[in-house]
């Protein structure tokens, strides 16, 4: 996790990438014939919730970053604030 730390912009391209493999990877763990259309628009709309939690997140580390490049504490805080985003979305959403 620190490599990622050295490259804010890097740490949000990580996040962003590996939620797209997510959802790729869920949508195709979906059945070809799917019986149950109230369970596919439920996993669905899991997906998007998903992928909405952590661009949230992204674009809110993001603003730290910017508000917070003057500061020599930068590093530290942008760890928190992802830290803190990961434990709000899991409570939140049980992701």
């Amino acid at each position: 996790m620190a490599k990622f730390l050295d490259d804010p912009v890097d740490l949000l391209n990580q996040i962003l990438a590996n939620t797209r493999k997510l959802e790729r990877k869920a949508k195709n763990a979906l059945p070809q014939k799917v019986k149950n259309h109230k369970e596919t628009h439920r996993q669905l709309t899991e997906i998007e919730k998903n992928r909405m939690c952590a661009s949230d997140a992204a674009l809110r580390l993001f603003s730290q970053v910017q508000v917070e490049t003057d500061n020599a504490n930068f590093y530290d805080r942008a760890y928190a604030v992802l830290l803190a985003e990961r434990d709000a979305e899991m409570e939140d959403h049980e992701c």
